[in-house]
């Protein structure tokens, strides 16, 4: 009981400080974000313990500029980068989807038509105060060539063959 007790307070302890964390970082940011209250009025709340776990609020504060991109009409957004610590033949693959979580064996078949190996997955619901949740991806890719990539290049390359595959699943349907 106590070991159980001591673990969800540990949970809780450290979802306060990130969120504290998260607050301070929305505030100097420079204005990046506009208004700070409305902002966290909206976004202060959205993220799980699972994406606390895995992602600072830094990273936080990336996410959100990309999904704030999506348009009425989008279904993804996608953003690549690399971390200091991924080796030059590895990079983040992020993916933003509206509504559920994105079907990971279409995510994985164009990410292989562009020559890339998806080598871990982790994707976590974020629940803005207004509109529909966004799901958030991220994919450790592998990349043997990846020295030289452009990540701007990767993006548009998957959101295309993403809105190609929208459309030709509707030539099927019709």
């Amino acid at each position: 009981f106590v070991e159980h007790m001591f673990g969800e307070s540990s949970i809780f302890a450290h979802s306060w400080a990130w969120t504290e964390r998260f607050e301070q970082t929305v505030i100097t940011s420079e204005g990046i974000i506009g208004d700070a209250g409305a902002f966290l009025a909206r976004w202060g709340k959205a993220f799980g313990a699972g994406y606390q776990e895995m992602f600072s609020p830094d990273e936080a504060l990336s996410d959100i500029v990309t999904m704030e991109d999506l348009g009425a009409d989008d279904r993804i957004c996608v953003r690549a980068y690399r971390r200091d610590d991924d080796s030059s033949s590895r990079f983040r693959f992020k993916l933003y989807h509206r509504a559920q979580a994105a079907p990971l064996a279409d995510v994985l078949q164009i990410l292989e038509h562009l020559g890339l190996k998806a080598l871990v997955e982790e994707g976590f619901p974020v629940h803005p105060s207004s509109g529909e949740a966004i799901w958030v991806h991220e994919f450790l890719v592998d990349d043997p060539r990846g020295e030289d990539l452009v990540f701007s290049g990767v993006a548009r390359a998957f959101e295309a063959a993403w809105t190609n595959r929208e459309l030709d699943r509707r030539k099927v349907e019709a």
